[in-house]
């Protein structure tokens, strides 16, 4: 007998259900929105190396490891792509991340780094193609929507 799951309105027999998040469901992500002096922001311009987003400034974060807190993935993920150790954390809010070009979900946490140490640089190159500070009014124009929507409801709540 077929172990079958009702999705919506399909029944999927489970044997044929991929286990990969933010594709065959939902995926965690977390992001850091690290200022610096001037009051700009730190982001990363994304390379066809990344699973979405391709040509997009991204704040450093990503997918939120089985077992690990959502504020311990977003320190990781800051430290491993930007060199950045976040000392403090503010939580802002989420944004559903839906990439329908990439068949795609992901719930992403976004973080205000109040307290971080490092010198925010590319250490990750092979994912990034540069990065840079910009103007928190003045972001570029393919900067990916999640971040727009992060920054605009980090913005709201200064």
């Amino acid at each position: 007998m077929e172990v079958q799951l009702l999705l919506g309105a399909l029944n999927v027999p489970r044997r044929t259900m991929k286990n990969e998040p933010g594709i065959h469901y939902p995926g965690v992500a977390a992001g850091a929105i690290i200022l610096n002096e001037k009051d700009q922001v730190f982001l990363m311009l994304r390379s066809d190396e990344n699973r979405n987003d391709h040509g997009k400034w991204a704040i450093p974060g990503g997918k939120v490891e089985m077992g690990e807190l959502v504020e311990d993935g977003v320190k990781r993920e800051a430290l491993e792509e930007s060199g950045v150790v976040i000392e403090r954390l503010t939580y802002i809010s989420y944004v559903d991340h839906i990439l329908n070009e990439y068949d795609q979900h992901w719930v992403s946490h976004i973080f205000y780094a109040n307290k971080w140490s490092g010198e925010a640089k590319n250490m990750e190159p092979h994912k990034f193609d540069t990065v840079g500070w910009f103007n928190l009014e003045s972001l570029p124009e393919n900067t990916s929507q999640v971040v727009v929507d992060g920054i605009e409801k980090f913005l709201k709540q200064r």
